[in-house]
């Protein structure tokens, strides 16, 4: 994701540069993965990793059912 779409969009929710700046080194600071085993870890990374695409010719992302149940 390119910085000027997320100044934009920080700006449009009221975040002030200085709070962002602040979050953001929070977040790349916590780890919350340390300690998991690999095969924990691995799972977690497909469930983030399988939930949307993009296509060639669609403009938007498109999610999928994948691991989801249809109610």
């Amino acid at each position: 994701m390119h910085d000027d779409l997320i100044c934009t969009a920080m700006k449009h929710l009221g975040i002030l540069p200085e709070e962002w700046h602040e979050s953001k080194a929070v977040v790349t600071r916590d780890n919350a993965t340390e300690g998991l085993q690999e095969h924990h870890a691995a799972i977690l990374k497909d469930m983030f990793a399988g939930t949307h695409f993009t296509m060639r010719g669609l403009g938007e992302t498109t999610a999928n059912n994948r691991g989801n149940q249809a109610q």
